[in-house]
C-alpha cells in the first residue's frame, strides 16, 4: 500500500437547476450518484410512486464550497465529499419540496410572477429614460410598456397555466396507473414523456397565438374523446380476452378489468384534456422566445452595472462559460462587444457571451471572437459586429512568419 496523501481538493461553490425523473424500468442509478443519495428501494412499484409524487421541475439547489487537506487515499476523500453534499442537499429539501411537479412547481411560479411583476416596472421605466434621447419619445415609452405587459402575462398567466397543467399531467400520470391495463399505461407514458421533453428542451411554439390556443383546445378534445372512447373499448374487450385466456374465471377477471378501465380511463382522459387546454393557454403566452429574453435580461443587467463596476465583469470561456483567471483585456473586449450587439445589433446573439479568442490586427485594432458575435475593435471603439452565424467560410491559417 502507498502512503502517499492526497494534498489539498477544494471546489467552488456550486449553484445548479435540478430536475428528477423516476423510470420504472429496472434501470440502477449510477454508483458514483449512489453514494451521495440515501440508500432506496428501487423495486417497480415505489418507482411508479416516486414517479407521479416526487418529480422534480427545474429546483435552484446551492452547494456550498468543499475544501479538505490531508486525505489517506480517494476512498476517504469520496467518504468525506458524500457526507458533505448529502448535508447540503438536506439544507436544500424545502426549495426541492417547492419544485415539485406533483404541486405543479410553486416555487417556480412564484418566482416567474415575481420576475413579471419586476419587468412591468422596469421596462416602462427603461422606456422612459430611453424616450429623453429618442426622436420619437412615445414610441420608445410604449415599447417600453408594451415589453413589460408582455411579460407580466406571460410569467402569471402562462405561468399558472403551465403550474395547473404540471397538476394536471400528475393527476392523468397517477390515474392510469389505476388502469390495470400494460398497454394503456405505456401509451400514456410516452405522451406524458413528450411533453416533458418538450418542456425541458424549452420548445415553444412559435405560430400565431390563436393557433397555439386552438390546438390546445383541439387536442384536449381529442384527449376527452379518446379516454371515452378506451373506456368503454375496454370494458367490452377485457371480458372476452379474460375469457379467452382463463374461461369463466378469466371472464370474471376481465369484467372486473373492463369496469375499472370503464372508470378510470375517461378521468385520464378528461386530465389530459385539461392538460392540453392549459399547455395551449400558456404556449399563447409564452409566444416571446426564453432565450431571447433571458439574453436581454442579460445585457440590461450590464448596462446597469456599468456604473457600479470598476472594471469590466469577467469574461466566461467558450460553449461551457468555463472560468478563468481574470484577464482585463479579456473582460474589456467581450464587454465592448457585447455593448456594441447591443447599441447596433438591438438584440445579444446566442452566445454572444461565450468568449473564445481576441486576435491582433495591428495598427491597435483586433478582432474578438465570441461563440455567437464577431467584433472589430480599434482605439475609437467598435468598427464592426455582427451575428456569428453569418460570419461563415473563415478560415483561421497561420502564417510562416
Amino acid at each position: 500500500q502507498s502512503s502517499r496523501q492526497i494534498g489539498r481538493v477544494a471546489a467552488s461553490r456550486l449553484k445548479a437547476r435540478l430536475s428528477v425523473r423516476w423510470s420504472s424500468t429496472g434501470d440502477t442509478v449510477a454508483p458514483e450518484l449512489a453514494a451521495c443519495l440515501p440508500a432506496i428501494d428501487t423495486s417497480s412499484t415505489l418507482r411508479k410512486l416516486l414517479d407521479v409524487f416526487a418529480a422534480v421541475e427545474r429546483s435552484r439547489v446551492t452547494l456550498p464550497p468543499f475544501e479538505v487537506e490531508g486525505c489517506q487515499d480517494t476512498k476517504a476523500l469520496t467518504t468525506i465529499a458524500a457526507q458533505h453534499y448529502k448535508k447540503a442537499f438536506s439544507k436544500n429539501a424545502l426549495e426541492i419540496a417547492g419544485s415539485l411537479r406533483a404541486l405543479g412547481n410553486p416555487l417556480g411560479l412564484a418566482r416567474g410572477i415575481q420576475r413579471g411583476l419586476e419587468d412591468a416596472v422596469r421596462e416602462p421605466i427603461q422606456g422612459l429614460l430611453n424616450a429623453q434621447s429618442s426622436d420619437e419619445p412615445l414610441e420608445a415609452f410604449a415599447v417600453g410598456f408594451e415589453r413589460g405587459a408582455r411579460s407580466l402575462a406571460k410569467h402569471a398567466v402562462g405561468g399558472t397555466a403551465g403550474s395547473l397543467a404540471q397538476i394536471t399531467g400528475n393527476i392523468s400520470r397517477a390515474a392510469s396507473h389505476l388502469a390495470l391495463d400494460d398497454a394503456y399505461l405505456a401509451a400514456q407514458r410516452a405522451k406524458d414523456d413528450a411533453r416533458r421533453d418538450g418542456d425541458a428542451a424549452g420548445v415553444i411554439d412559435t405560430r400565431e397565438e390563436d393557433i397555439a390556443a386552438v390546438d390546445g383546445l383541439a387536442s384536449g378534445f381529442d384527449s376527452f374523446v379518446g379516454g371515452i372512447v378506451d373506456g368503454v373499448t375496454t370494458l367490452v374487450q377485457a371480458p372476452v380476452r379474460g375469457a379467452e385466456a382463463g374461461g369463466a374465471v378469466g371472464a370474471a377477471k376481465g369484467a372486473a378489468k373492463g369496469a375499472i378501465g370503464m372508470v378510470v380511463k375517461p378521468v385520464v382522459g378528461v386530465a389530459d384534456a385539461a392538460t392540453d387546454v392549459l399547455r395551449g393557454i400558456r404556449d399563447t403566452t409564452d409566444d416571446v422566445d426564453e432565450d431571447g429574453d433571458e439574453d436581454r435580461r442579460v445585457l440590461d443587467l450590464l448596462r446597469d452595472s456599468v456604473s457600479l463596476q470598476k472594471r469590466p465583469a469577467r469574461a466566461l470561456y467558450g460553449r461551457e462559460r468555463v472560468l478563468r483567471a481574470y484577464s482585463y483585456n479579456d473582460a474589456r473586449a467581450l464587454s465592448m462587444l457585447l455593448q456594441a450587439c447591443d447599441e447596433l445589433l438591438g438584440d445579444l446573439p446566442p452566445g454572444a457571451d461565450a468568449f473564445l479568442e481576441r486576435v491582433s490586427l495591428g495598427n491597435s485594432s483586433e478582432l474578438v471572437v465570441a461563440e455567437g458575435a464577431v467584433a472589430l475593435l480599434r482605439e475609437t471603439g467598435v468598427d464592426f459586429v455582427a451575428p456569428a452565424s453569418l460570419v461563415l467560410g473563415c478560415k483561421r491559417e497561420k502564417s510562416g512568419k
